[in-house]
């Protein structure tokens, strides 16, 4: 993901400040000052982002004039640092220049506070979204802030533009999560392209391809439960000839995120298009290594954004399911996917042979056609982001829990053969069921929240820890 931010530090045009304070401190403000931009950009660079260093400006035309450069750069985000004393309305120019423009505008107060409370005020006067950091890089708090805010604003950037391919439409009367597509290009820049389902089957797939997918399967998984009625090789090439069809009309139509009705017409007329999840949000297929392309079944078109989010900030595949079982006694949940997930979550192994390994593909217990489900239980993990992205009234929100994903056999053995991950929540499970309002939760690696909570502030949707 291209995350190039620029900063421009803000200084006091009065000389005699300066020069004054070393008399008395001996200390070379300027100098100071110019310091604590290098180093912030430098602990930047050791983490992997882009810096752009517009230099100190003394004066609004100046600050006008740097910010201009960023014309002919590729930046997408801006840091408006103020170390000690500058007139507020050169941050409140630069940060309405950068609104016009889509840039996130990040405040950052790094020594005295004076100015920066000052450019604050200014900045709230004119209704700019902003977000303040206060700290020096020294204070590990502030840089990981900072990283939080660019991680948020190289996801929002990453998603404008990109177009949605919605095949079929809303599935068993899911309404609430098939979204306002005015507003998926209001609030993320996201078009929304519709397609009817049966044309993935009617797309000219190689016959030697689909046995290659074919055989890529039985090579690698642990196990396929062929039983000569609901899962037999005929269907199981038909789900790979889905899969196959999708994938040549996704490159066709630059399709970056989807989403398939599935249920109930193509699942009961054709076989279950489990396959399709599974391998577009996965980094890998059987023609080899490949990007994730978010993927969601049954219409769920706001979920296919949330695991666009969570993939762009995690770099990683995302798990989506149904939130299926609440256990009381742990405060945990059992959350299923009823055929398709990411192989990576069996073992989130970088080598997917050893995730495939750990999979089986059992009949579907769902769609009258029949076809084949993945079946696993996550690997272990002591800390993961649980999502659920909601349209409630007329705003968005992101829904966001921390839990860990604790393994259980027991469980596993009483519900269906599909992929499962085993939720433990840190707070209480009941307090997350109050407040969201889908089945539908998205399951990513590590503790995103900070991350969300500053890209639901860009994006201007609601965040709900």
């Amino acid at each position: 993901m291209h995350n190039l931010t620029a900063v421009i530090t803000l200084l006091d045009e009065r000389p005699e400040w300066a020069e004054r304070f070393k008399a008395q401190t001996g200390i070379e403000l300027i100098e100071y000052h110019t310091s604590v931009t290098r180093t912030l950009i430098d602990l930047l660079g050791e983490k992997g982002f882009e810096v752009l260093n517009y230099g100190e400006v003394l004066g609004q035309e100046g600050a006008i004039a740097k910010f201009d450069e960023s014309k002919n750069q590729d930046v997408i985000s801006l840091i408006i640092h103020v170390p000690g004393w500058a007139e507020p309305n050169i941050a409140q120019s630069l940060a309405l220049l950068a609104t016009k423009r889509d840039f996130p505008v990040l405040l950052w107060g790094s020594t005295a506070l004076s100015g920066v409370m000052a450019a604050k005020g200014a900045l709230e006067a004119v209704g700019v979204n902003f977000t303040t950091v206060f700290g020096i890089p020294e204070e590990k708090e502030a840089v990981e802030k900072i990283t939080s805010f660019l991680k948020a604003a190289g996801t929002y950037k990453a998603m404008q533009n990109k177009r949605l391919g919605l095949f079929g439409g809303i599935s068993m009367g899911i309404y609430n999560w098939t979204g306002c597509f005015s507003e998926y290009k209001k609030f993320f820049g996201i078009d929304t392209i519709h397609f009817d389902e049966e044309q993935i089957l009617k797309e000219k797939t190689n016959d030697k391809l689909v046995e290659k997918y074919f055989q890529f399967l039985k090579r690698n998984l642990k196990e396929i439960k062929f039983d000569g009625d609901i899962l037999t090789p005929e269907k199981l090439r038909l789900q790979i000839k889905a899969y196959l069809g999708m994938k040549e009309i996704s490159r066709r139509n630059n399709l970056q995120l989807l989403t398939i009705k599935c249920i109930p017409y193509f699942c009961d007329t054709y076989a279950t298009l489990c396959l399709i999840p599974t391998f577009f949000n996965d980094t890998f297929d059987a023609e080899g290594k490949k990007g994730i392309i978010p993927c969601t079944c049954e219409g769920d078109t706001n979920t296919a954004i949330c695991v666009e989010i969570l993939k762009n900030l995690s770099g990683r595949p995302v798990f989506y399911g149904d939130l299926i079982t609440r256990i009381p006694e742990t405060n945990s949940a059992v959350c299923c996917a009823c055929g398709g997930a990411p192989p990576y979550f069996s073992r989130r192994s970088e080598d997917y042979k050893e995730n495939l390994r750990a999979i089986s593909l059992y009949p579907q217990v769902q769609g009258k056609a029949g076809g084949g489900a993945l079946s696993f239980m996550a690997e272990k993990e002591e800390v993961v982001t649980v999502c659920s992205f909601i349209k409630r009234g007329e705003s968005f929100e992101i829904l966001t829990a921390i839990a860990s994903i604790e393994p259980d056999e027991v469980l596993d053995s009483l519900l269906p053969k599909w992929a499962k991950v085993f939720l433990k929540f840190e707070d209480a499970l009941d307090n997350f069921l109050a407040k969201s309002s889908t089945q539908h939760v998205c399951i990513s690696i590590g503790d995103h929240s900070d991350e969300i909570r500053n890209f639901c502030k860009i994006a201007g949707i609601q965040y709900r820890p």
